[in-house]
């Protein structure tokens, strides 16, 4: 039996059915949207690994100022510093803030988001620019106008040409060089923010600053060291600071954070419960559709016994099913995606999908590709489900027809008497009489009674 052939019998069931079939995509394509829309926001969040060498060493060190209701704030200049060179689990410490460039020349004027860094920057994360270098520390404190690109931009603004390393680039009015190009993905704290990198560039007094506090840091742990060990260290250098600068120390401590829980933030559990609870919803909606199956299938018992019993072979009988259920999986997959769609276009009319308050916490759309282990989840589940179907239906028919065909005879010519009966067949030498248990089929010509299809499911 061909695959065509199996098409149009598809297309047949379809049209004699539609209500069955526009229940069964419905209900697949409600589980399936919540779960691949919630599982998108986990897998960014949570699965997806961070394009950093090493992740789990790193952490993000906060101020403890809870006494004014801010746990984890942003570090001062001066704090930083002398966390920097007063720690002893850290290989070593670097700083970021969050600052905007109108990229003007070579096309049309456009507004991008970037961070200023120390030039330690790119060694603590283990990242190196895939094209050129990173700026030096000389360069840092000469305050040169250099820039490294985020890969996005080089790639939209200057095509993937590797030649604009060297080359300069006006950028808020000022004729800025261009040192390398990072590689693709890479972000820190929030993808958004990821355009282009520029060194900090801080005079002395603007290290020297206690009371302003506006930096985001990032050290990376030795290896031998826990993050409960860098914690309690970090803990003993904000006591020393508190006695050492009373005025604006005061009580002010330090938080560790593993890069990975403070990426997530406060929306871990949240995104858990919610897969959760999506999961739920889909495995009751393949538990619904699986007993529509086995109804429906249980409706057809008299043709697929008939069929069996003219010798069509059970991989025949069962690749239509397998047709169909294809048919009606990747339909419910189709408007899944577009569910999904929806459902992420309404969980923000602006950007983003889960917000925090602090800076580089927040997740946006663009966060979210669909990976493999998306279209795995998208698809999986129904194809689990309706596979059981159909071999559950598939064991209970085959039961039946070992005991049900008991007698088959040719009555004359082309005609053949075939009686069939789910428990055993009674009076097999007289097939137009039967048990009420039975049923009994004539057909002419060695035709299946349904659709115009043959015993084997091959059109007539």
């Amino acid at each position: 039996m061909n695959f065509l052939a199996n098409l149009r019998y598809t297309a047949r069931q379809v049209a004699k059915n539609p209500a069955f079939f526009v229940v069964a995509v419905a209900a697949l394509a409600l589980g399936i949207g919540a779960n691949t829309a919630i599982f998108s926001a986990v897998e960014a969040v949570l699965l997806k690994p961070l394009p950093y060498g090493q992740p789990d060493r790193l952490v993000i060190v906060w101020e403890d100022m809870s006494f004014l209701g801010f746990a984890n704030n942003t570090p001062a200049p001066a704090n930083y510093l002398d966390w920097q060179a007063q720690n002893h689990v850290f290989t070593d410490m670097a700083a970021t803030r969050f600052t905007t460039a109108s990229l003007t020349g070579d096309g049309q004027p456009e507004q991008l988001s970037g961070k200023k860094v120390t030039p330690n920057f790119f060694d603590v994360l283990g990242v190196q620019p895939i094209v050129g270098r990173p700026f030096t520390a000389e360069e840092d404190k000469a305050q040169s106008p250099v820039v490294v690109l985020g890969y996005d931009v080089w790639r939209r603004r200057f095509g993937d040409d590797e030649a604009i390393v060297g080359r300069t680039i006006r950028m808020n009015e000022v004729q800025t060089k261009v040192v390398g190009v990072m590689p693709r993905g890479f972000f820190f704290g929030d993808r958004k923010n990821s355009d282009y990198w520029v060194p900090m560039a801080f005079t002395p007094a603007q290290w020297a600053r206690r009371q302003s506090h506006f930096l985001t840091v990032v050290a990376r742990m030795k290896p031998a060291v826990t993050k409960q060990q860098a914690q309690k260290d970090m803990e003993r250098v904000a006591v020393d600071l508190q006695k050492q600068y009373p005025e604006s120390n005061a009580k002010l401590g330090a938080v560790v954070v593993p890069i990975r829980e403070d990426f997530a933030g406060d929306s871990r559990s949240g995104l858990l419960v919610l897969q959760v609870a999506s999961v739920s919803v889909l495995l009751i909606a393949c538990s619904n559709l699986a007993n529509l199956l086995l109804a429906r299938s249980a409706g057809r018992r008299r043709e697929i016994a008939v069929r069996l019993a003219l010798g069509a072979s059970r991989w025949q009988i069962a690749s239509q099913f397998l047709v169909v259920g294809g048919w009606r999986v990747s339909r419910a997959v189709g408007r899944a995606d577009v569910l999904e769609r929806v459902w992420a276009a309404g969980a923000g009319t602006g950007q983003r999908w889960i917000h925090d308050e602090r800076p580089g916490a927040s997740l946006h759309r663009r966060d979210l590709d669909s990976s493999g282990n998306v279209v795995r989840i998208r698809a999986g589940p129904a194809c689990h489900q309706g596979a059981a179907a159909r071999v559950v239906e598939r064991r209970r028919t085959r039961r039946r027809i070992a005991r049900g065909i008991a007698a088959a005879r040719c009555a004359s010519g082309r005609s053949i008497c075939v009686g069939v009966r789910a428990a055993g067949v009674r009076r097999a030498d007289d097939p137009d009489h039967l048990e009420p248990a039975e049923t009994s089929a004539r057909i002419s010509g060695g035709s299946s009674p349904d659709d115009g299809y043959s015993a084997a499911g091959e059109e007539i």
